[in-house]
């Protein structure tokens, strides 16, 4: 907001602010009715208050134009209950643009490496329950895995040392059906990759990790994973279109908008066998429950304690050599320590024609949410941009 001024006029009150660069006056809702000289400073301070907001409001829905330009999927900008910015725009298959295929609120996308969050939130579940504990070990689980001293801690935080099965020879699998979890540890067992470094000793991102998870939360939760995600994550925080990979042909019979994932306009990519696994990605969900998420997660604490969601969204990933990481982890969730406003709790998702942003303030409750079916940039770097619009002064 630089460059130009606007001025307000009303009973010998004059007030000057930088506005946008449209040549547009703001006034505040607020109109005194006295000299500037005999207002109080607590009215003076709300009409600037007043006049700020509306700036910001202006600035936000200019970005949330050009967004809207490029974007197939949703954007949603939130502070507390109060919706401020969204937009719903595209189709499912852009092969196909009919009106059966258009982008909804309820339109399920796969969130890709956001599924974590999820699948971080079962795990300790279980553990606030005296059912786990995050120093139990992989192979108390597994004992047929060559993996000696890795803990639950060590696999929520990625300072495991498991190798990254993304980087497996494809030769290793059946590639005509979708990759099970289970699938990975029985070439995990047989395969015996070795180990990128020593538990503990750094942090290096691993889909691995997230997948084996889900299988430790079904050993101890004697259910399947997508049953114990369903009772104890998805319907208490109301999520109803809500669901894994794993799930899906059930839901497309039962007509469910489902996104699929295109690197270009020309149509949606094929599926790939590794779109199978779940826990490291393999979650399908929307805006509209996404939203109803950040507030059973965030804000009414339906999912895990309020001390142990402060404990998964702040950093966990401290290595034993006492080297810092390269960057803060907590438990499912990215984390960035920002000089002006504090830690960031986030999570990106890429993956075959997918791209997502989520993003929660904490300490001004603010909550950007991006879902595209469609890898053209139409949302890099704009949950940024849009912090400091809202943050700004």
């Amino acid at each position: 907001m630089k460059g130009l001024v606007i001025v307000f006029l009303w009973a010998g009150l004059i007030l000057a602010t930088p506005i946008l660069p449209a040549q547009k006056i703001y006034y505040p809702d607020t109109k005194p009715t006295v000299p500037l000289k005999d207002l109080p400073v607590e009215e003076i301070n709300k009409i600037f208050l007043e006049v700020n907001i509306k700036l910001k409001r202006a600035e936000l829905d200019k970005l949330t134009e050009e967004v809207a330009t490029k974007l197939n999927g949703v954007m949603l900008v939130q502070q507390g209950d109060i919706v401020i910015e969204k937009v719903v725009k595209g189709y499912t298959r852009l092969d196909q643009k009919t009106k059966d295929n258009e982008i909804t609120e309820q339109t399920a996308f796969d969130l890709a490496s956001v599924s974590k969050q999820f699948t971080a939130a079962a795990v300790l579940q279980l553990v606030v329950k005296g059912k786990l504990s995050l120093k139990d070990t992989l192979r108390k689980f597994f004992p047929e895995l060559p993996y000696n001293g890795i803990t639950i801690h060590q696999l929520l935080t990625h300072t495991s040392g498991l190798p990254e099965y993304f980087n497996f020879s494809e030769a290793l699998f059946d590639r005509t059906k979708l990759m099970s979890n289970e699938d990975l540890v029985e070439v995990l067992a047989k395969e015996k990759p070795e180990i990128a470094f020593l538990p503990g000793h750094n942090f290096i991102y691993t889909n691995t990790n997230y997948a084996l998870l889900v299988l430790i939360v079904e050993k101890v939760s004697g259910m399947p994973f997508e049953e114990y995600a369903e009772k104890n994550i998805f319907k208490p925080a109301g999520m109803t279109h809500t669901f894994y990979i794993t799930q899906r042909e059930e839901k497309i019979k039962q007509k469910y908008s489902i996104a699929l994932g295109h690197e270009s306009t020309k149509g949606p990519l094929k599926e790939h066998f590794m779109d199978g696994t779940i826990g490291d990605k393999g979650l399908y969900s929307c805006m509209e429950d996404l939203a109803l998420w950040k507030k059973a997660f965030f804000d009414a604490y339906k999912i895990l304690p309020k001390a142990w969601v402060k404990r998964a969204t702040s950093p966990q990933n401290n290595l034993v050599t006492g080297k810092e990481p390269s960057k803060p982890y907590g438990y499912g969730w990215r984390l960035e320590d920002n000089e002006t406003l504090g830690m960031l709790v986030f999570h990106g998702g890429l993956w075959h024609g997918f791209v997502h942003v989520e993003l929660y303030d904490p300490i001004s409750d603010i909550y950007i949410l991006f879902l595209s079916n469609l890898r053209n940039g139409a949302h890099r770097g704009k949950t940024n941009q849009i912090l400091q619009i809202l943050n700004g002064a």
